[in-house]
């Protein structure tokens, strides 16, 4: 192995061994038995497998091959580390099919069966080395344009049209500077249209070749898929869904014909493609060009898109407290903002100083609040201690900023109990809305769940919602319905079987006269006795069972 060459870099292990047979002289057939101790194997270009034998000839390990001199790591960057390690056992021990797992084989993407090479590489490559080799980087997927030079990759002659690789045999061949019929591969004016995406996919399809693994995996890449779209209006504000056919409508506006000229078809709302598997599907496995395209019309790289996350509607806090009998009064001390669980757009903003908490919607702004949730303790002390002086209502709303519901709400819990403690705000408080469910107990013991929700509707509602554990401790436990079983009527076989076997007895004397031969097939006799299903219990009536044997046997 004195001859092998040492791999150049971006060069695929395919081009190091076309290499080694030049030098070498040897045929291909000669080759993979030296490299590989068998008589049929091929170098594929995308996912060669069996690399153990290889690396162990050569002063470089096998996976340093695969990960290097491979599409191994474009293949398995949205991967999970699991399954990106089920690939690489795979490729080192040739055991399984690698284009299965990964999808390739039904994938409407094509496999390309010849090389792409750039002329200007091929030059600088003659000019650093002494010789051309094949780039990693040419034969990505829907790639057509160099990743170095931006200029269209070949790979067929521009003069004559005939290929410059034929991957479909035996042969390994260096990086032709003639096409077979003797033509020089020469650089061309470039006729591709639309060159922002084309620079974009090379761009992001280089990225995920030459990073390290993220162990992102489908799920954890349609959640992201998800938040960015529900950030440009593609999807709902809680990150639950996503709106398909305004996507399908956007994609194929921002892409037009870009998706023909790389051979993926345009997405349809109407048929569920590739899109709607890659955006929706948790089972599948899909091809890293449609990752690369939904990126590319979301983002504008890939590093971008590991770290979109979700975004705050409200913006970066902190954010002001509206307690206008606290020290601090619209001051920003208020942290951190819980968003609503059914609505992303609604945010509860609470205050660590006094208690003070209120709703608030992102379209209010950040400096407006919609609603008070709770008042705190502090804000009841004060208002208790100015009922308590007998001050003018008016003056005291004024001034703690309440209407005239909420204010003469508290007004008469103050003339009941003597403070403002008892209640919070009546619709949110717990403790009242317990009392409550508790008070429904008493006076009806045996009330069932369903009752319950239907006389305290509302406030069982909030408790299900905010106290679900309290609630399911109190309230009796569910009842299940089991509709009446109705009792199978038990079959008195022997009973059947006199009966059977007498009208058997009598049918055949009448077909006998009728035909003049006896019920001598299973068809006749099924027809004659009318019973379809009679041969699966017919070990259950002997006297029958004998009376048809018989019969058969004519």
């Amino acid at each position: 192995m004195s001859l092998f060459p040492n791999p150049y870099p971006d060069e695929l292990l395919y081009s190091v061994v076309a290499r080694y047979s030049l030098r070498s002289g040897k045929t291909a057939t000669s080759i993979v038995r030296e490299l590989f101790d068998r008589k049929q194997i091929n170098i594929t270009f995308l996912l060669p497998n069996d690399i153990s034998k290889i690396g162990s000839r050569l002063l470089m390990s096998s996976e340093d091959i695969i990960v290097n001199h491979t599409l191994f790591p474009y293949y398995t960057f949205f991967l999970t580390n699991e399954f990106r390690q089920k690939i690489l056992d795979f490729m080192l021990t040739g055991r399984g099919n690698i284009y299965r797992l990964l999808g390739l084989i039904g994938s409407k993407v094509p496999l390309e069966n010849t090389l792409k090479c750039c002329p200007e590489c091929i030059k600088d490559d003659i000019k650093n080395y002494g010789e051309p080799y094949w780039h990693r980087t040419h034969q990505l997927p829907g790639v057509i344009v160099c990743g170095n030079h931006y200029r269209k990759l070949i790979s067929s002659c521009n003069i004559c049209g005939y290929s410059l690789l034929d991957l479909m045999k035996l042969q390994y061949h260096i990086t032709p500077t003639h096409c077979p019929q003797g033509h020089p591969i020469e650089i061309t004016e470039d006729d591709i249209e639309q060159k922002s995406h084309h620079h974009k996919l090379v761009n992001n399809s280089l990225f995920i070749l030459n990073s390290k693994p993220n162990n992102l995996g489908i799920i954890k890449c349609q959640e992201k898929y998800t938040v960015l779209l529900g950030n440009v209006g593609l999807g709902a504000r809680n990150y639950n869904s996503i709106y398909y056919k305004s996507i399908v409508e956007a994609f194929n506006q921002y892409y037009g014909d870009f998706l023909n000229c790389i051979g993926v078809e345009k997405p349809c709302y109407e048929v569920k493609g590739w899109l709607n598997a890659t955006l929706k599907h948790k089972r599948v496995s899909p091809h890293p060009l449609y990752h690369l395209l939904i990126i590319g019309f979301m983002c504008d790289s890939v590093s971008s898109f590991l770290q979109s996350n979700k975004v705050n509607p409200f913006g970066e806090g902190p954010w002001k407290c509206f307690n206008k009998v606290c020290d601090h009064y619209e001051e920003e001390v208020i942290k951190n903002v819980q968003l609503d669980n059914l609505r992303r757009e609604i945010g509860i903003f609470s205050c660590y100083k006094c208690g003070f908490t209120y709703l608030c919607n992102s379209k209010s702004g950040k400096y407006r609040f919609n609603r008070v949730i709770r008042y705190g303790p502090l804000f009841k002390r004060k208002l208790a201690k100015e009922f308590s002086e007998l001050k003018n209502l008016t003056s005291i709303q004024y001034k703690f900023g309440l209407n005239n519901k909420v204010l003469k709400k508290f007004y008469q819990i103050f003339k009941d109990t003597g403070n403002c403690e008892s209640i919070d705000n009546e619709n949110d408080n717990r403790e009242f809305r317990r009392k409550k469910l508790i008070d429904y107990l008493k006076e009806n013991p045996n009330a069932t769940r369903n009752e319950i929700r239907k006389d305290i509707l509302k406030h069982y509602n909030w408790l299900y919602k905010y106290d679900n554990d309290w609630l399911l401790q109190i309230t009796p436990k569910r009842v299940t319905y089991k509709p009446p079983s109705k009792n199978r009527l038990l079959v008195n076989w022997e009973h059947r079987d006199k009966i059977l076997s007498q009208e058997l007895i009598l049918r055949n004397e009448e077909y006998i006269k009728l035909y003049g031969r006896p019920l001598n097939t299973p068809e006749t006799i099924k027809r004659v006795i009318g019973k379809s299903n009679y041969e699966s219990n017919l070990f259950k009536m002997p006297k029958t069972e004998n009376i048809i044997k018989t019969l058969l046997r004519h």
